[in-house]
């Protein structure tokens, strides 16, 4: 009798062992994703920070040579939204 109490006991232990090794797990696991999930959030924001970024100066490339007819300004115009195309494209 006294043995299978022990052994009992030892199996609560264990079991008890084994639920904590696995909410450990699982706390570990969850901060991992909650991780990758703010690092693909920043890059995301990143991008489209850059993006619109890129748009307002293409924008003002295209829009400005057009209001104000210059040929050396609308010279480097034309280089800037080259520059910035390209920029884009890599």
């Amino acid at each position: 009798m006294k043995e299978w109490v022990e052994q009992q006991k030892r199996e609560k232990n264990l079991k008890k062992t084994l639920e904590k090794e696995e909410d450990a797990a699982y706390d570990q696991q969850a901060k991992e994703i909650n991780r990758m999930r703010g690092m693909l959030e920043d890059e995301m924001n990143e991008k489209r920070r850059q993006m619109l970024q890129s748009v307002k100066e293409t924008n003002e490339l295209i829009v400005y040579p057009l209001a104000r007819p210059n040929k050396k300004k609308t010279r480097r115009c034309i280089k800037r939204f080259t520059k910035s195309i390209w920029s884009i494209m890599k």
